[in-house]
């Protein structure tokens, strides 16, 4: 009788935990499965401007050009050779990416493929060096 018993008190046992198994592994699924819809519906419903996340990331690059001009003026006409410009365009990457933010460096990562440091550093100097070329083009072109 005592073996009866205590069969009957471990097969519950089992049962029990096979049912609280199983229901710890339905309500993973179940979660899961709502954090999987909840991902894809923001996902869905998130829009990107891309032209403003854009255009922030030029003014910023302006702002940090103009300050950097506004401290270490440049005067009209005077040629700007190979060595100076690329230390102007080193000292304002440098300022910009001094200045990004978590907030912009993700709204960037949204546009663009940031994973690490080196691969922002990248971006930055790639605008950065558009556009200080523009600014040494019009500066060093001869006046008639």
């Amino acid at each position: 009788m005592t073996e009866l018993l205590f069969n009957f008190v471990l097969l519950t046992l089992a049962i029990l935990f096979l049912s609280l198994a199983a229901t710890a592994v339905y309500n993973s699924y179940v979660n899961n499965r709502q954090l999987e819809f909840n991902q894809s519906y923001m996902l869905s419903n998130l829009i990107i401007d891309i032209d403003a996340i854009s255009e922030m990331f030029d003014i910023l690059i302006d702002s940090c050009f103009m300050e950097y001009f506004l401290f270490d003026p440049v005067q009209e006409g005077t040629y700007i050779n190979a060595e100076m410009e690329k230390k102007i365009a080193t000292e304002i990457t440098s300022k910009v990416i001094s200045r990004i933010t978590t907030g912009i460096l993700s709204r960037l990562k949204l546009i663009y493929v940031i994973d690490t440091e080196q691969e922002l550093s990248d971006i930055v100097a790639k605008k950065v060096y558009i556009r200080v070329t523009d600014f040494i083009v019009s500066n060093n072109k001869p006046t008639l």
